[in-house]
């Protein structure tokens, strides 16, 4: 029997009869004609679908189930990715990173971000210390970074390492697993979950994190707390949602832009509660003195990056997308070098500022816009990423959970081609390419997910429209 809303979407094709009906209607009304034909032959006694099905087991070997062969094949990638990490993490270096995109990390073994800016913060914070005095082992992040990373203290650094490779998986996997899922919400094609688990373990921003160490996935794990709380319709669960956001720039300070995404789903008590609890957590952070040594440190840091990125005259490297300072490194060579002497970064803020407008438009419109609540948040804070003057790929691992929750085989074919581009870098084996046309594809794919979700927008208020005249038809 045809579902409500596929019927609905019939009606409202036939409401526009003699206009161009869209994809979405077609996608969800299907071939009603087929559709009938099997529910006859289901009663009748026959399956349609039987008779060509291999009898055989030599010709069900010949001819696997697509479906079935891609999970095999992908839980095979799965072992073979437990296997790699188990022993690198035995022996501290994880085996064929000189193969990757991003380096090797100079002999300092897995895990060197996690030790220096990290566990030694938190253990000297600990014992009474002050983790923004020390020069040499630098550290520019939160006074928050300390307190999350408080339990670093009940373990040697080693087994605190271990401890948060382990950590970092399992987020990073129950984030792919929730952007697999999320495809239903927007009616859209399979992807199978553990299709999904082997595209972002295997991807390059999540082996360059977890090789480092790096804390960004924090902030996700606090966007997956979230995500039910936004949902729930309870005023308090709005209020703590918000909060739980909340959390994401005391992390690192990019995922803050977050709350523009609140704005743009009327999250309104959410964004109260992002707001009240921000300032709460600042305000403490200002009368224990930490906040004004944070923004000295992260000052420092940003001079010291300017510095070096002025001593390799503007050249990025592969695993960077910093874009104000990239825009000026886009023209070295060419025939608009004069281009690099306009001020990059109101260039920079200027272009993901009219991005973000526009995607933030379309949801703020949608009458269903808490179907696209996940791959719009997750689209903004990699959005956010390209902000910084710092800007390492670890901190990317947004942008490809984005790509999985929004992208649809339907969507123009430059959306297609772009995508295919940020495959290049998705992938993690390095090839001969320079920094900055990676910059170029990383933008192209960032742009391909901003059009996917005015897509799916458009989509959604399509369905909403179109169960609106069912239910005056009915």
């Amino acid at each position: 029997m045809i579902s409500r809303l596929a019927l609905a979407k019939w009606l409202l094709a036939v409401k526009n009869k003699g206009q161009r009906v869209s994809r979405v209607n077609l996608h969800q009304t299907g071939n009603m004609d087929t559709h009938r034909h099997n529910i006859e032959a289901k009663e009748n006694g026959v399956d349609s679908n039987h008779d060509r099905l291999p009898h055989t087991r030599l010709a069900r070997f010949l001819n696997p189930v697509p479906g079935k062969t891609l999970r095999t094949v992908c839980v095979i990638l799965l072992i073979l990715w437990c296997f790699w990490w188990a022993t690198g993490l035995q022996r501290l270096e994880l085996k064929g990173i000189s193969h990757l995109w991003f380096p090797s990390n100079w002999g300092k073994g897995i895990g060197c971000d996690f030790i220096n800016h990290v566990d030694h913060a938190a253990r000297v914070w600990w014992n009474g210390g002050d983790p923004y005095a020390d020069k040499i082992v630098f550290f520019p992040y939160p006074p928050s970074s300390m307190r999350f990373f408080a339990w670093v203290n009940l373990m040697s650094p080693r087994a605190a390492l271990m401890v948060w490779c382990f950590a970092m998986a399992g987020i990073i996997a129950a984030a792919a697993y929730a952007a697999s899922r999320w495809r239903q919400r927007l009616a859209l094609v399979e992807i199978p979950p553990v299709a999904a688990l082997v595209l972002i373990l295997f991807s390059t921003p999540t082996l360059f994190a977890m090789e480092r160490g790096q804390s960004d996935p924090l902030s996700l794990l606090f966007i997956l707390t979230a995500l039910p709380l936004l949902q729930h319709p309870a005023r308090w669960s709005q209020y703590l949602a918000g909060a739980v956001l909340c959390l994401t720039p005391w992390v690192k300070a990019y995922p803050g832009l977050i709350f523009v995404g609140l704005i743009g789903l009327r999250k309104w008590r959410a964004l109260a509660g992002f707001s009240i609890a921000g300032l709460a957590i600042a305000a403490y952070f200002l009368l224990t003195g930490e906040m004004q040594k944070f923004l000295v440190n992260n000052s420092e840091h940003i001079l010291r990056s300017e510095y070096l990125v002025l001593l390799s005259s503007g050249v990025l490297h592969p695993w960077e997308h910093p874009l104000s300072s990239g825009l000026a490194s886009l023209w070295l060579g060419s025939t608009f070098h004069w281009l690099g002497l306009l001020p990059g970064k109101i260039i920079a803020v200027a272009l993901l500022i009219s991005a973000l407008v526009w995607v933030s438009y379309h949801v703020y419109t949608c009458p269903r816009r808490e179907t696209v609540v996940y791959p719009y948040l997750l689209w903004i804070v990699a959005l956010a990423t390209f902000v910084p003057p710092v800007s390492n790929d670890y901190n990317l691992v947004f942008l490809p959970l984005a790509v999985l929750a929004a992208w649809d085989r339907r969507d123009p074919l430059l959306v297609q081609v772009a995508l295919v581009l940020l495959l290049i870098w998705w992938q993690p084996i390095g090839m001969s390419i320079s920094g900055n046309a990676f910059l170029v594809i990383k933008l192209l794919g960032l742009g391909a997910v901003a059009v996917c979700l005015v897509e799916r927008t458009c989509e959604q208020a399509e369905f909403s429209a179109a169960e609106s005249i069912y239910e005056i038809k009915k």
